[in-house]
């Protein structure tokens, strides 16, 4: 199956922050089934390619809600978000959604 999201947010990312599209895609990609993110900043859309006997569009629609959950509460791990950082965030997401995914 495809998913075509929309994430308006991404539009206005200053072009410095695009470099970060491959790692969060492996986010995305950590979910069982999901077997391709395509992620282009500058439009704002978010490609997905899964395997429909595994997942439906809700399954992908509800893990990104938890991607987006447990980044926002580890944003608030720290004082500001900044390129220095912010591989240190991937890292604390990744690891709890490999938890969620056990």
């Amino acid at each position: 199956g495809r998913l075509r999201v929309h994430f308006s947010a991404m539009e206005r990312l200053s072009s410095r922050w695009h470099r970060y599209s491959a790692p969060v895609a492996e986010l995305v990609e950590i979910k069982q089934g999901i077997e391709n993110t395509n992620i282009q900043p500058k439009t704002g859309n978010v490609l997905i390619t899964y395997d429909a006997d595994t997942l439906g569009d809700k399954d992908i629609l509800k893990w990104l809600e938890s991607i987006i959950k447990i980044s926002l509460k580890n944003i608030g791990s720290y004082t500001s978000l900044s390129e220095d950082n912010f591989e240190s965030l991937l890292n604390r997401v990744k690891t709890q959604l490999m938890a969620l995914e056990k």
